[in-house]
């Protein structure tokens, strides 16, 4: 096969549209999934606007372990879409922002791509499976709550032992939701 084939080959419409369909499908199921997750968390709340149990972390994890890698980018954007969907609903203002916590979701993709091509994915199959699973939403979550605990507004004004217990947890709350 010659370099210039390969490079000038455009796939056909009806590939394109598949794809795209594809993704799009993807994308509608994933937000759908998030908003009968967040209702279903809404109601666990104990005192308004908080929940020990957040459900769509465990939505979210469970979509990028399912599909392959190249369905994170609309699992990605999606996330942000209903994070902006959620923010016109506190604060009756729409916003937007593609790249807020970009480190943070870089690092979540990272680290589910390093166990997802390890050596015992993480499956429901078998014992190592399982246990590369809990493993994987404890680190995941950790990661989230623990490296970037001071990019979430409300963290802010906790203090010492105050947001080390409010980040274990939301730890052990969204590791509680990835099941």
């Amino acid at each position: 096969m010659s370099w210039s084939r390969v490079i000038t080959f455009t796939p056909p419409a009806a590939n394109i549209l598949r794809v795209t369909t594809k993704q799009l499908t993807v994308c509608i199921a994933y937000l759908i999934a998030l908003a009968a997750a967040s209702w279903v968390s809404n109601h666990l709340e104990t005192v308004p606007q908080s929940s020990a149990i957040f459900l769509p972390a465990g939505i979210k994890l469970a979509f990028v372990i399912i599909f392959p890698t190249r369905y994170w980018p609309v699992i990605w954007f999606a996330s942000r879409l209903y994070a902006a969907y959620l923010g016109s609903f506190y604060t009756q203002q729409w916003h937007l922002n593609l790249f807020h916590g970009v480190w943070q979701e870089a690092i979540y993709f990272a680290i589910i791509f390093a166990f997802k091509h390890s050596r015992w994915p993480p499956t429901i199959k078998d014992s190592k499976g399982m246990l590369s699973l809990i493993l994987l939403a404890s680190v995941a979550t950790a990661s989230k709550w623990f490296l970037f605990a001071s990019s979430f507004e409300f963290t802010t004004w906790l203090e010492g032992k105050q947001l080390l217990q409010y980040q274990l947890n939301m730890t052990l709350g969204d590791t509680a939701s990835a099941f």
